[in-house]
């Protein structure tokens, strides 16, 4: 990689080397091929930058989405957890062990069944931003691997994490979380445990292949909350309906989107992911103050 490809993409790759490395040193596998797959990656898009590619951007799109989505992940989990090793979720080390594993591309059309390493990596990176934002112990929660719980004031809050896949529509994802999170807030006994289900809504606001926005980098962030506000919008119905079916102790929602963009300026692609906190309606005032607090936090507020 030359000097014109480093300064687009050696610091991406820089923050990778250094999550894969710390994952390493916890006694996750990772193969060196996974490294050198993301590194292709970013060389490809760096010669269609430099005029060298004989791909195009539409063409790039799907490995471009990938790169971003598993930097971004990689590196959220290393930032948060590698100072508190010892207070991560106890299955931190079995997540991130699945997630390295299984084909790199997220649209790879060899696969067409589940994909458990794209759940893992949703599931330990769910940890990663609750751990940013409030600075909680997390624990893993009984129910399945890579549930996570934590205290926040007098109350105790059980998140179980599900990614939706491209055909799936939010409320399946919503009712399939059911079980994991029943079984989670039941063996907790207590009158102030409290569920939040996790959605990674990435496959259905950004659908694969679409090619990535040119825009200026001052409204990047705009834009990506423009759509997950739309989207939250569209779908405010069926939320409230799926979770009025569930629990009463499942007081919410968190909607992740991952996505990308290109800067107008160099053409540089940028990640953005974005998250948003949905109420249950009718809620009791406890709940309600409860959220409001940890929407404060998820939005560093302290």
């Amino acid at each position: 990689m030359d000097s014109h490809e480093s300064n687009r993409s050696a610091q991406l790759i820089d923050d990778l080397d250094a999550a894969i490395a710390w994952m390493r040193s916890l006694g996750v596998k990772v193969d060196a091929g996974r490294l050198a797959a993301y590194r292709k990656m970013a060389e490809k898009w760096d010669d269609v930058v430099g005029g060298r590619g004989k791909l195009g951007v539409r063409e790039l799109a799907p490995i471009i989405a990938t790169f971003a989505y598993d930097v971004m992940a990689f590196t959220e989990i290393h930032r948060a957890f590698r100072a508190v090793a010892q207070n991560a979720p106890g299955d931190l080390i079995a997540q991130l062990s699945l997630a390295a594993r299984g084909p790199v591309r997220i649209d790879d059309a060899r696969c067409t069944g589940p994909r458990p390493a794209r759940d893992a990596l949703f599931r330990a990176r769910t940890a990663a931003y609750l751990q940013q934002a409030t600075g909680a112990a997390l624990f893993g929660s009984a129910g399945s691997a890579g549930n996570t719980g934590f205290a926040l004031g007098r109350h105790y809050l059980h998140v179980v994490p599900d990614r939706l896949q491209p055909a799936e529509d939010i409320a399946a994802g919503i009712t399939a979380t059911c079980v994991r999170m029943l079984t989670a807030l039941d063996s907790r006994p207590g009158p102030r445990n409290r569920g939040l289900v996790a959605l990674d809504a990435s496959a259905l606001i950004t659908p694969a292949g679409q090619v990535p926005p040119m825009l200026a980098r001052s409204v990047m962030v705009d834009a990506a909350d423009h759509r997950l506000a739309r989207f939250i919008d569209e779908q405010m119905d069926v939320v409230q309906n799926s979770l009025r079916r569930l629990d009463r102790r499942i007081i919410g929602l968190m909607l992740m989107s991952s996505s990308v963009a290109v800067a107008d300026d160099d053409r540089a692609f940028v990640p953005v992911d974005r998250w948003v906190l949905v109420w249950r309606e009718n809620i009791n005032i406890s709940d309600f103050d409860l959220l409001d607090r940890l929407r404060g936090l998820l939005r560093g507020e302290r």
